[in-house]
């Protein structure tokens, strides 16, 4: 005991004589601290008090407690529970950047105007959850889920003070009246909306007109619910009751009075002239009252209804019809005559084709000619001579499959390679050709008859391919000599050249040139060889 009493001593004349030095240091003594005042010395009381008495012993200053780890040691923290990781301020407490109550960790809406009363997320009240918060909402009272404007109250389109969800008569005019359902009143129950109705006070179930006012079939001043005498004639004079005075008695009701009335019967309603009788405005002899058409032209034939005679019952009467015998159920036009849509002369109960272009020739049925019968009519087709049974395209010209010149329908070789020049046959074109065929009179260079139509067909294959160049080449066989037979070779060849140019083939084209004997295709030993060694060959050189 008396070794402890010592080191307490010791410890606490240490720390009086510490006491100016920590009363300066704000981290190990704090005079204002209420803990100074209690004389407890122990524990962490024993720092608040004195200080950190391993200060003056050992010369290591002690770290002030922030038991929430908020950045704020505990002797300044105004909050000291705030939860780990939440932002502060100054003395502790988490952050509320727009005042609200609500701290920024918990705020939704962070940026409320100061002054807002705010729910527990920190958002302007909203009491009946209709989205326009309190402050704007004019009708505060909303039923949950329903629609509302800007304003908070729900959509009144006519503005009638009746909410759309509630109105019966969503289109009233503005202004009007109008009862809990949005429509408009009706005071007197006739019919005719106030708004409408100019004789609002009608006693209950009388018929009313579009104004709301009681019908006076004759207008003669009493409404025809009191009117005794309800077809009384315009102008007339009428007690109260609405019939006639006695001075101006009408029995047929026609305006003329009965001692001027020559037809006293007319029928009720019926217009006369100043005599009582009836009109005939239109003298056709059926008087206006009974008359359907009263406005017949003068001198036409009518029926019993006043109307003109239509003898084929296809609308146009015979006063206007130029075709008057028109089978029953037929179109016609304005002159009575059948219609004819195209044009084509062919009328359109008879036409099998009713839409043909104009100025086409058509058959009987009405539908274009096909000449050629290719099933292109003519007005469409380009080739109308194309031979029967031909393959066309769509402009009913013949088909080319391999587009080589020569139509499909003569072609012998339909599958030329492209860019290939062609006979009149559509086969490739061979280098040399020989005009098997051509022949001439015996030792000369004249031209039999029968060979033009070979040459002919030359001619055609020259004027295709205009940039083609060709030789002429005559050949003899061995008989005679062969400086005659050259000379006589190149006769012929020329000869042939000659008629190509006179059949329109450019001579720029053409070279003719004799070859003799030189160039036999087989033994001159027999007629039959020599004949072939006599020849006329196209040589292509380009």
């Amino acid at each position: 005991m008396r070794t402890q009493s010592l080191v307490v001593l010791v410890f606490l004349s240490l720390a009086g004589a510490a006491m100016p030095a920590l009363a300066a240091d704000g981290r190990y003594y704090d005079p204002s601290n209420p803990a100074s005042k209690t004389g407890i010395t122990s524990d962490y009381d024993l720092y608040r008090t004195i200080g950190c008495p391993g200060k003056g012993l050992l010369d290591a200053p002690c770290t002030a407690p922030d038991s929430d780890g908020d950045g704020v040691t505990d002797d300044n923290d105004r909050c000291p529970g705030t939860l780990a990781g939440a932002k502060v301020d100054a003395v502790g407490c988490e952050l509320d950047a727009d005042g609200d109550g609500v701290v920024d960790r918990l705020d939704q809406c962070p940026g409320t105007p100061a002054g807002r009363r705010v729910n527990a997320v920190g958002c302007e009240l909203d009491a009946d959850g209709d989205g326009v918060v309190d402050r704007l909402d004019a009708c505060p009272g909303t039923p949950a889920g329903r629609k509302v404007d800007f304003t908070g109250c729900e959509p009144d389109a006519d503005g009638d003070g009746v909410a759309d969800r509630l109105d019966q008569c969503p289109g009233t005019p503005a202004g009007r009246k109008v009862d809990a359902q949005g429509c408009e009143v009706d005071g007197d129950k006739d019919g005719i909306v106030d708004g409408l109705d100019k004789c609002p006070d009608t006693p209950a179930g009388r018929k009313v007109d579009a104004q709301g006012c009681e019908p006076d079939g004759d207008k003669d001043g009493v409404v025809d619910a009191l009117d005794q005498c309800p077809d009384t004639p315009a102008g007339r004079k009428v007690d109260a009751r609405g019939c006639e005075l006695d001075s101006d008695k009408d029995g047929d009701k026609d305006g003329v009075v009965d001692g001027l009335d020559q037809c006293p019967d007319t029928p009720s309603g019926r217009k006369v002239d100043a005599s009582g009788c009836e009109l005939d405005a239109d003298k056709d002899g059926v008087v206006d009252g009974a008359d359907q058409c009263p406005d017949t032209p003068a001198g036409r034939k009518v029926d019993a209804h006043g109307c003109e005679l239509d003898g084929d019952k296809d609308g146009v009467v015979d006063g206007l019809d130029q075709c008057p015998s028109t089978p029953v159920g037929r179109k016609v036009d304005a002159l009575g005559c059948q219609l004819d849509g195209d044009g084509d002369g062919i009328i359109d109960a008879l036409d099998q084709c009713p839409d043909t272009p104009a100025g086409r020739k058509v058959n009987g049925r009405g539908c274009e000619l096909d000449g050629d019968k290719d099933g292109i009519v003519d007005g469409a087709d380009q080739c109308p001579e194309t031979p029967a049974g031909r393959k066309v395209d769509a402009h009913g010209c013949e088909t080319d499959g391999d587009r080589d010149g020569i139509v499909d329908g003569l072609d012998q070789c339909l599958d030329t390679p492209a860019g290939d020049k062609v006979d009149n046959k559509g086969c490739t074109l061979l280098n040399t050709i020989v005009l098997k065929g051509v022949n001439f009179d015996n030792d000369s260079d004249v031209l039999h008859d029968d060979a033009s139509a070979i040459l002919d067909d030359a001619v055609a294959i020259l004027k295709r391919y205009p940039a083609l160049k060709v030789e002429v080449a005559g050949h003899t066989d061995s008989s005679g000599s062969a400086a005659y037979n050259q000379q006589f070779s190149e006769r012929r060849a020329k000869a042939v050249m000659k008629y190509f140019v006179d059949k329109g083939v450019a001579v720029g084209q053409l070279t003719a040139k004799g070859y003799g004997e030189s160039q036999p295709v087989t033994d001159n030993g027999t007629a039959e060889g020599r004949a072939q060694n006599r020849r006329v060959e196209l040589r292509v050189l380009n």
